[in-house]
């Protein structure tokens, strides 16, 4: 595999990074996975959650891909994280 940024070798064994776009994965080396930004706000309400802007310490990452967040039904399926209060919502709405 290519890394889609740089072109180098992505080696599946070590730490790399991939996406799904247009239901084609492309993959990032580790190096260059590192630099790239994050969609950093809430995939249910929208809210900013980078640093500097409130919600960043109780923010919760969201490890589903995109597909998966559209196929949820996600306000903001792009946004890499859960606000505190949205995740909050959700636990009181859907105890174990």
């Amino acid at each position: 595999m290519k890394c889609v940024t740089c072109g180098e070798s992505v080696n599946l064994k070590k730490r790399h990074y991939y996406y799904w776009e247009n239901d084609k994965k492309y993959y990032q080396c580790a190096a260059c996975g590192d630099k790239e930004s994050k969609n950093e706000f809430c995939n249910e309400c929208g809210a900013d959650v980078k640093y500097g802007h409130g919600n960043f310490v109780n923010r919760v990452p969201d490890l589903n891909s995109v597909a998966d967040r559209k196929a949820m039904s996600k306000p903001y399926p792009y946004g890499d994280y859960v606000c505190a209060e949205c995740d909050e919502k959700y636990t009181t709405q859907h105890p174990f």
